[in-house]
């Protein structure tokens, strides 16, 4: 998983913090509990969310799970 989101990092030019967002989203973490995490609040958490969905063309989360699902599978084979 740690592949796939680093080359969906590349590939989209996501910002460092971005790809720290995508990671953890890749992990199941909510909203909340990146924003926790990361001692930042929910409202700059979610701007991030936006960003990423933005850059790597998706419209919500399961989008985005599906694709780095579909790409996890490519790196097993």
């Amino acid at each position: 998983m740690e592949e796939v989101c680093d080359a969906a990092i590349e590939e989209f030019s996501l910002s460092k913090r971005e790809g720290e967002i995508l990671k953890y989203i890749a992990r199941g973490y909510t909203v909340d509990n990146i924003s926790k995490k990361l001692v930042i609040s929910p409202y700059t958490t979610q701007t991030h969310v936006r960003h990423i969905y933005s850059k790597m063309h998706v419209h919500k989360r399961s989008e985005l799970l599906d694709y780095i699902n579909m790409h996890r599978g490519d790196n097993n084979d």
